[in-house]
C-alpha cells in the first residue's frame, strides 16, 4: 500500500455533505484516508453474507488489507522512529 497510499482517490457514489462524506475538502482524498470506510464496509458485508465462498474472499481481502496497513506503518515507523 505504501506506493499507492498517496494516490488521489475520487468517490463516485456519495455526493459531498452526505453522512459518508469522508473529507471536508481541505485535505486531499487518498486511498489511505479511505481505509476506515473500506474496513467498515468489509466487516458489515461479512456479517450479512450467506455464501461461504464469498465470506472467504472477503476475509482474505481483510487479511490482505491488514497486511498492507502493517507494512505501511512499519515503513512510516522506520522513517520516523
Amino acid at each position: 500500500m505504501s506506493h499507492r497510499g498517496s494516490l488521489p482517490a475520487t468517490l463516485i457514489s456519495d455526493p459531498p455533505g452526505t453522512e459518508h462524506d469522508v473529507t471536508d475538502g481541505s485535505t486531499p482524498l487518498t486511498f489511505v484516508s479511505l481505509k476506515d470506510r473500506l474496513l467498515q464496509i468489509l466487516f458489515s458485508a461479512v456479517e450479512s453474507e450467506k455464501d461461504p465462498v464469498n465470506v472467504q474472499m472477503m476475509l482474505y481481502a481483510i487479511m490482505a488489507f491488514m497486511q498492507d496497513i502493517g507494512e505501511l506503518e512499519s515503513i512510516h515507523c522506520s522513517a520516523v522512529c
